[in-house]
């Protein structure tokens, strides 16, 4: 692989954001790669001054200086993604693989168990129904503690491509306190016929499922797959099999 560079900055060439007078500038990264450059608005979403961000950038122990270094890394796996993907790199192949990488996963699952929740009320409501969103909403609740805490994440957010970082899947394991696993009450398929005027009695049995893999497929790979494909740039042919690479090559970064 050719050198991956990436550089941060403050965007001076956009208007600041002024207080008294002091100018406020956001924060982009330079990235190289294969004679190639491209401007992108950091993650890290900070407004400094010129000073505040000399004063950062040699503060080895700031929580934003850590960040700006984790998106450093994460950029460098987004790269070698597309490598492995075996796409000739272009800016237009990157931005398709950035947009799915910082997919921002607990703002969608959260979306999710919003979603799913208002389509069972007020007309369904039973406990097992009640056991399953008291569960997933507990799960939003420590992941959204994990990421204020986390020294390894780039945001007080979780994206695609972090969730197959093994390190930090660690890390949510860890916080969870060993608790990789969700168990969910569904409903239990029967081959009973109904007959005209039965009462019909839905049962319902436990699944296991690890909370990661339960997450992305209920957030990317089922209601994802329309969303993306609409909105791909590169001209890389059949688009659901465009999607599928880049989602199976970011998955084993």
């Amino acid at each position: 692989m050719d050198k991956i560079t990436v550089n941060h900055y403050l965007n001076t060439n956009l208007k600041p954001y002024i207080i008294g007078n002091d100018k406020y500038y956001k924060l982009y990264f330079l990235l190289r790669y294969q004679n190639k450059n491209t401007k992108i608005k950091s993650l890290v979403n900070l407004e400094l001054t010129e000073s505040e961000y000399s004063k950062l950038i040699t503060n080895e122990g700031d929580l934003m200086n850590k960040r700006i270094k984790n998106e450093v890394a994460f950029v460098e796996n987004v790269i070698i993604a597309i490598d492995r993907a075996k796409l000739p790199f272009d800016i237009i192949v990157f931005n398709d693989f950035w947009y799915l990488a910082t997919y921002p996963i607990i703002e969608k699952f959260q979306n999710y168990v919003r979603w799913q929740k208002e389509r069972s009320y007020p007309q369904i409501k039973n406990i097992y129904e009640d056991s399953n969103f008291q569960e997933l909403e507990k799960i939003i609740i420590e992941l959204r503690n994990f990421v204020t805490d986390c020294p390894l994440l780039i945001t007080d957010e979780l994206f695609y491509n972090q969730l197959n970082d093994n390190t930090i899947k660690k890390e949510i394991e860890n916080y969870l306190q060993g608790k990789g696993k969700i168990k969910l009450w569904e409903d239990k398929p029967t081959d009973k016929p109904y007959q005209w005027g039965d009462i019909i009695k839905i049962e319902y049995i436990e699944n296991e499922y690890q909370i990661i893999d339960y997450i992305i497929e209920n957030t990317i790979k089922r209601p994802y797959e329309v969303e993306f494909t609409a909105k791909i740039k590169g001209n890389i042919g059949d688009k659901m099999n465009y999607f599928r690479n880049i989602l199976n090559t970011l998955s084993n970064t």
